[in-house]
């Protein structure tokens, strides 16, 4: 029995998105911590450095100017910047190559009782119910997470918010219970509920 069959033309922003969201799910928040601190730690480390090159130079070249504070102002901006501009850009600019770039082929979407499925002309990706770890939600899509991928559905590919509901339900009672407690607690998710 089909739960669900859907056609959509994919957009890689929303596989971008999906997969940057995924480790916010997969890794606790311990984890996720300790790789910022040892990102921005380096970074700041770096930016000392160069800093106290910086200082030594100002301190021969310009010694009535106070460098400290501008130094530290600058890496506040810095770090500004590439959280907010940086990052974002190289996202966008990314799925924006690829969907210019590759044939955006008509994907169809299944669900029945075994689980579900991706396919078009080159892909054919199926996975069982219990092979799902978690569903979340991002602003354009439903992201199942199954190991270390995120399966993109997006949002406007349902015919409305009722269907999506109704399948998100189907969704939730299908897999592990793990699994749907786990999805029941992405914010956003429960928001479509």
């Amino acid at each position: 029995m089909t739960l669900l069959n859907l056609t959509y033309v994919p957009d890689f922003e929303h596989l971008f998105r999906a997969s940057a969201d995924l480790s916010r799910h997969i890794y606790p928040k311990s984890y996720r911590v300790r790789v910022k601190l040892i990102t921005y730690g380096s970074m700041l480390v770096g930016g000392v450095l160069a800093a106290a090159a910086g200082i030594s130079f100002q301190h021969f070249v310009l010694p009535q100017m106070d460098a400290f504070p501008l130094i530290l102002c600058f890496l506040l901006l810095l770090f500004a910047f590439y959280a907010k501009v940086v990052i974002p850009w190289l996202t966008r600019g990314a799925s924006t190559y690829l969907n210019g770039t590759r044939d955006r082929l008509p994907m169809h979407f299944t669900a029945d009782e075994a689980g579900i499925r991706w396919q078009d002309d080159d892909i054919d990706f199926f996975v069982r119910w219990n092979g799902i770890e978690g569903v979340y939600a991002t602003p354009q899509s439903l992201s199942f997470h199954s190991g270390v991928i995120a399966l993109v559905l997006p949002l406007e590919a349902f015919p409305d918010a009722t269907a999506r509901k109704a399948f998100l339900g189907e969704v939730l009672g299908r897999i592990t219970p793990e699994a749907a407690t786990k999805s029941r607690a992405d914010k956003r998710l429960v928001d479509l509920l």
